[in-house]
């Protein structure tokens, strides 16, 4: 699992405090600008609070190796549109059912 942290300064003591927030899962990835970006699901918080990562936020080996399996398993290199379905229609239509 990732750990980020977020330095946030207490104004009066003047210190800086690490916060760390842990991935629970890629949710999904989109090119923006150019930019390959990852949609984080964090561990504790719920879903709305998902927030697009560039991968160099994304570091630590555990999370390499999450990011490696999303691929791995969403992987449309090479593909027509016509012929892969992005894994949030399938989630859809599977809650439609």
């Amino acid at each position: 699992m990732q750990i980020k942290n977020k330095t946030k300064t207490d104004k009066s003591k003047g210190d800086k405090e690490e916060e760390e927030y842990i991935v629970e899962k890629i949710v999904s990835k989109k090119l923006i600008k150019g930019r390959e970006m990852f949609e984080i699901k964090w561990v504790g918080w719920p879903s709305r609070y998902n927030t697009m990562e560039p991968l160099e936020h994304l570091t630590q080996a555990s999370v390499l190796d999450m990011i490696a399996e999303f691929n791995s398993k969403n992987d449309t290199r090479g593909k027509k549109p016509d012929e892969y379905i992005s894994p949030k229609l399938v989630k859809n239509k599977q809650q439609e059912r």
